[in-house]
């Protein structure tokens, strides 16, 4: 079997642990109109997303004072998501696993629990003091259950710094797992959640089935995060299910003109097609720059297949931009069809994810 069959026929249990899952799911939580693919707990409390990807860099107090301690951290950590829901801030990090206080990851846990209020203000640069009441650090990750014994790690490492006199933000465990026939969420009992969140996950939250056959995963709105695989995962599927979505989306945009027409294709009004709002609130710009990458790679690999016959088709000069004079119906189908033939790296049956709605609250 191949890395792209492995990737697709990918179970459940591993799916969930996939950091791509993790981001998108957050996304759709995050989403009040997300046509029911999730149900949208975060939204539903309140809380609406600041940012994707964010830097948040420590004070020189908060640095110093981990110092003395003598406390690994990280200077500037860079969480998945921020979140607020009017003075109340969520600072949410996805993670395959949950760690101990022996792990490499305990350094950036305690850079970003030690980002309570009036740190987290600091940090955000354009916060008066008492703009934010309250900052709960969350993480998201594969558990057993509703996390009771994952979550030990982040309590021991709050623990330890609380008895070094350290200010500190609460912290919480949003646990997904899967069974057969769904994915569920749940909250460890033992952590701290925002409590409009808390009162929503009173119970275990069932947040999509999972079918017979079918690819388990929800329809994601980012499908291809670079940068979030592990290095010995060798998952394809993303990168195919961006493909696949460029060349539709690319498509509409020829399918939509009215014939005889001079009809554009840019790469940033593909990406804004697919991330729906997204993008500007993506503040890795490495990542943004590959996703740019790669969505001018497919356009090119597919406007080359267009016939020497068939309509004229410009790369704009230092652009990642196309111009194409289509002159008849015969030029539009020409263009068309390149776009939406197979790529090199796709066989006939495979299953991708196609074009989704925007995630219209994302950009709010």
């Amino acid at each position: 079997m191949n890395d792209t069959q492995s990737a697709i026929s990918a179970s459940p249990h591993d799916i969930i642990g996939s950091p791509t899952y993790q981001m998108n799911l957050v996304l759709w939580m995050t989403s009040s109109n997300n046509q029911l693919r999730v149900p949208p707990v975060l939204a539903n409390a309140g809380f609406k997303l600041l940012s994707v990807e964010r830097t948040l860099p420590l004070s020189e107090m908060a640095r110093a004072t981990l110092e003395a301690a003598q406390l690994d951290h990280i200077p500037s950590p860079t969480p998945d998501f921020l979140l607020h829901n009017k003075k109340s801030y969520v600072i949410l990090e996805c993670k395959r696993t949950m760690f101990g206080t022996e792990s490499s990851t305990a350094a950036q846990c305690r850079s970003l629990v030690v980002l309570a209020p009036r740190e987290l203000e600091q940090s955000l640069g354009d916060k008066k003091a008492g703009a934010i009441s309250e900052v709960h650090l969350l993480y998201l990750a594969r558990c057993d259950g509703a996390g009771d014994k994952e979550i030990a790690g982040i309590i021991a490492i709050r623990q330890d710094m609380l008895a070094k006199k350290i200010k500190v933000a609460s912290a919480g465990l949003l646990a997904i797992s899967a069974t057969d026939t769904a994915i569920h969420l749940c909250v460890s009992k033992k952590g701290s959640l925002p409590s409009s969140l808390r009162t929503l996950l009173a119970t275990t939250v069932k947040l999509h089935d999972i079918e017979p056959g079918v690819d388990p995963r929800m329809l994601y709105v980012i499908p291809w995060v670079p940068q979030a695989e592990d290095t010995n995962e060798k998952d394809e599927y993303h990168r195919i299910a961006l493909a696949e979505r460029v060349k539709i989306a690319a498509t509409q945009i020829v399918d939509r003109e009215r014939v005889p027409a001079d009809v554009y294709i840019r790469t940033d009004d593909i990406i804004a097609n697919l991330l729906g709002g997204v993008e500007k609130l993506w503040r890795n710009t490495k990542a943004l720059r590959q996703i740019q990458q790669e969505v001018t790679t497919v356009l090119a690999r597919q406007l080359a297949k267009i016939k020497s016959d068939g309509p004229a088709v410009l790369k704009m000069q230092g652009k990642a931009e196309w111009a194409i004079s289509l002159k008849d119906a015969a030029d539009k189908e020409a263009v068309v069809t390149a776009l939406m033939s197979p790529g090199s790296y796709l066989r006939a049956g495979e299953p991708v994810q196609l074009l989704i709605e925007s995630p219209s609250d994302a950009s709010k």
